[in-house]
């Protein structure tokens, strides 16, 4: 069981979905998440932003792909792959996994216990994307992803 990182982002606009950083599984092995993190430097107003994570039948194309970081100084690379900012939106399905609201100035830092990570099967997607509220100020957020890979 190896455990790693992955950030990304893309500045997001009042009234608008922005996925922010996508997760794919490798065909051999789950993922399960243990932490998401969102936060932002680029503007000092405090507003209450959400940022919502859901499965995708279709990721989606474009983007930065950016590279899982492992945990462990010796650990390997990973097998998922991660893109940010797609400039084609993924295909969501299904109900959300996880909904969060955060304030832009203090942002958050969610742990998942036990049982309550998110599970993604071998080849599954998620996308972790902001959905910012109506007279909200241009912000860019961060979204910082832990996930271990099993099997």
């Amino acid at each position: 069981m190896d455990t790693y990182i992955v950030a990304g982002g893309q500045s997001t606009v009042a009234s608008n979905t922005e996925t922010q950083l996508r997760i794919t599984a490798p065909a051999n092995r789950i993922v399960r998440i243990k932490r998401v993190r969102v936060t932002q430097s680029t503007h000092n107003t405090s507003e209450q932003v959400a940022l919502a994570a859901k499965r995708c039948s279709v990721a989606g194309s474009g983007g930065s792909a950016k590279t899982p970081v492992p945990l462990e100084a010796n650990g390997g690379a990973a097998g998922a792959t991660a893109e940010s900012g797609p400039t084609t939106e993924p295909t969501y399905t299904g109900d959300e996994l996880l909904a969060l609201n955060w304030n832009a100035l203090v942002g958050r830092d969610l742990v998942l216990g036990p049982g309550e990570e998110i599970v993604l099967p071998p080849s599954g997607i998620i996308g972790f994307y902001i959905v910012h509220p109506a007279g909200a100020t241009t912000l860019t957020p961060s979204v910082e992803i832990t996930f271990e890979e099993l099997g």
